[in-house]
């Protein structure tokens, strides 16, 4: 027996090259997209971080004189508590119902011989002999 088919052949429809071609493209231009976004992100990035090495290296900088203030500070304030101390023997002195403060100094203590003038006591003739006196103050209460 023999078989003769006269109906038109089906054709197997392959998929075509071109569907293949454009995904792969896509895929492509996604990828290409997803790099120029990053490096679109980067970039006010590494602008910013670029600022913050700078205000770094800015504050290295300020460091020592921030550290020269601050003991420039201490010493305003160790200044203050030497001058209010002083006030306050001043007034237990006072108190106590002397009417005039005598005191001296060793000529190499600069800073109390500035101290008492500061606090209104002048240089008078030695009132002892204190042999490391060199320098006697008096005050009126």
């Amino acid at each position: 027996m023999i078989r003769i088919n006269l109906l038109p052949r089906e054709r197997v429809r392959r998929p075509a090259v071109a569907p293949r071609l454009l995904v792969g493209l896509a895929f492509v231009v996604v990828a290409a997209a997803l790099v120029l976004a990053t490096l679109a992100l980067n970039l006010p990035n590494a602008r910013v971080r670029g600022e913050i090495d700078d205000v770094n290296a800015r504050i290295e900088e300020l460091k020592p004189k921030v550290a020269e203030v601050e003991a420039l500070q201490r010493q305003i304030a160790e200044a203050r508590r030497k001058e209010q101390l002083l006030r306050q023997l001043e007034g237990h002195a006072a108190s106590a119902g002397a009417d005039t403060v005598r005191l001296e100094t060793n000529r190499s203590l600069t800073e109390a011989i500035a101290l008492y003038r500061k606090a209104g006591y002048r240089e008078v003739e030695a009132f002892n002999s204190e042999a490391y006196a060199h320098h006697w103050f008096e005050k009126r209460l």
